[in-house]
């Protein structure tokens, strides 16, 4: 029993350590999920910020062009240029339904590059072009403002002055009741714009390499740390074309929680193994009675399975023996036969010969003859099935060649409701194999193929191919089919289901018996009142 114990307690421990495991390992992949959750919630706010920042920008700049291009606008400016009098054009600015607009901060006249007079009382300076008609501003007071450029001609052009600090006050509005943040910058980050100092800090370290990216980093925060994600948008690849845009959110809270909640089960997990302990403990006791009985028991299958398996190969056995025996016996006939009908159908066509075909006996001894030849044709099949009085001599046949000589001799037989199809593909392939033996197998198919189409007609599909090393011809007909209780039985010699003088059930017997002479293989396949399809496959001679 000590070694028993001894058991028990490494698979407690192991037991134990196993779930510790997966519970960190479920718990680890818990987390990272709901991380690339929330990252992906990062890029949808963002992308959505981006969008209305591109929407406000593109409407202020279809305002600004409204504006320029009204006629009091147009006739003030030609006044200031004609006698240097900006009071009507200044009015004409102030006026305009540009300053209608959330994001407006005022508009600038601009002369040779330089801010000629402006709306308010301040004074502007051109600082850097941003991009195409985009402009940072300064007033005399050290604030920066992002401008967009109405231009009339090469040297005049008004500036639409907007208030950034707005704009982001708008769409930093989407965030209201989550715990993200906003920052927005331009491409030469002289305008930083964010909701307190500690978001500019984030908003240095995080910066701009040019690409759009997702970072993750640790912060300290009012003595805490802070685990930051945030998604970054620079303005080169940005939808708004001025503004860089990052939102950031600290996950740090979400992490604490997975952890404890990791700590918890482990404890949890640690209570239910000293129970598990006890719970195996009863059950190897329990089923190690069971466990002789089911050894019992499949030892006991496993004799009957090969009792089973024994009692197969014997009946196989014996219906080998039964074939064997029938094609000695069918020989032995076959000849004795032959013996007995030579003479028959000799005298009888010498009678006939004899005597006019208006003597009444005429028709009799034609029925002799005609019933002989039958006979004959009988004696012949048995012959061929038991492998006797057969000319194996094997020559290199076309495959498609032999098909087309078999349907041209079969075509007197070929019923009027049935079609035949030819899809031929080895023109160019040869079988090795003796030509008698072939015509006669593939005509029994194609025959049995009429035979069951002649009543509902059909469609009869004689095919050739190449299957690897192997050549494939198939006879596929849509009449009757084969049921299945009968398919292990249709190769086995005298089997038929004709009626009473219209089969020998030697056909597939003799196809059967041509395919093994030539080293191939026969494959039948049927459904009852869907049509059956026979594919014989021979070796490709490669010459």
């Amino acid at each position: 029993m000590a070694w028993k114990n001894k058991i028990l307690v490494v698979l407690a421990v192991a037991l134990v350590a196993a779930g510790a495991g997966m519970t960190v390992y479920t718990m680890e992949n818990y987390m990272n999920e709901s991380m690339e959750t929330m990252d992906d919630e990062l890029w949808e706010m963002e992308e959505a910020i981006d969008d209305e920042v591109a929407g406000y920008t593109e409407r202020f700049e279809r305002e600004l062009e409204y504006t320029a291009t009204r006629p009091n606008f147009i006739n003030g400016e030609s006044v200031w240029t004609g006698t240097g009098d900006n009071s009507r054009l200044l009015k004409a600015m102030r006026e305009s339904s540009l300053s209608n607009r959330n994001i407006y901060h005022c508009m600038l006249a601009v002369e040779g590059g330089s801010v000629v007079f402006s709306t308010d009382e301040l004074s502007y300076e051109i600082e850097d072009e941003i991009g195409d008609g985009q402009y940072t501003v300064r007033s005399d007071e050290g604030e920066y403002y992002i401008a967009l450029e109405y231009k009339v001609d090469d040297s005049l052009s008004y500036l639409g002055v907007m208030d950034a600090q707005r704009l982001y006050k708008s769409s930093a509005g989407r965030m209201a009741g989550t715990d993200c943040s906003l920052i927005m910058a331009d491409v030469t980050g002289n305008i930083v714009l964010s909701g307190d100092a500690y978001d500019r800090a984030v908003g240095n370290v995080t910066g701009s390499d040019g690409s759009k990216k997702l970072d993750s980093f640790k912060q300290d925060r009012d003595g805490s740390t802070a685990n930051i994600r945030q998604a970054v948008m620079p303005a080169e690849e940005s939808g708004n074309g001025i503004f860089s845009i990052s939102v950031y959110g600290d996950f740090n809270r979400e992490t604490t929680l997975f952890r404890k909640t990791a700590g918890s089960m482990i404890a949890f997990l640690l209570m239910i193994a000293a129970g598990i302990i006890l719970f195996v403990v009863l059950i190897l006791l329990g089923r190690k009675r069971e466990l002789r009985g089911e050894m019992e028991i499949k030892q006991l299958k496993e004799k009957a399975k090969a009792m089973e398996e024994l009692n197969a190969k014997t009946q196989e056995l014996a219906h080998h023996q039964r074939l064997e025996t029938i094609g000695t016996l069918t020989s032995s006939i076959a000849h004795e036969f032959n013996n007995l009908l030579t003479p028959i159908m000799g005298y009888s066509l010498m009678t006939l010969e004899k005597i006019p075909d208006t003597t009444p006996v005429y028709d009799d001894i034609l029925e002799i003859y005609n019933a002989s030849c039958k006979a004959k044709d009988i004696i012949s099949r048995l012959s061929e099935l038991s492998r006797k009085n057969t000319e194996m001599v094997f020559t290199e046949i076309g495959p498609d060649v032999l098909v087309n000589k078999v349907l041209n001799v079969a075509a007197p037989a070929l019923p009027k409701n049935v079609d035949v199809h030819r899809e031929l593909n080895c023109a160019e392939v040869k079988v090795k194999g003796n030509e008698i033996q072939l015509s006669q197998l593939l005509l029994n198919l194609v025959m049995n193929a009429y035979q069951a189409m002649e009543i509902s007609g059909g469609v009869l599909t004689v095919s050739t191919g190449i299957c690897g090393d192997e050549v494939s011809i198939s006879i596929k007909d849509t009449g009757k089919g084969i049921p299945d209780e009968i398919k292990d039985k249709i190769f086995d010699p005298f089997f038929t289901t004709k009626e009473n003088g219209k089969g020998t059930g030697l056909g597939l017997a003799i196809a059967a018996q041509a395919v093994e002479d030539h080293g191939g293989r026969i494959t039948v396949e049927s459904e009852p009142g869907e049509g059956t399809e026979f594919t014989v496959f021979l070796t490709k001679f490669n010459g």
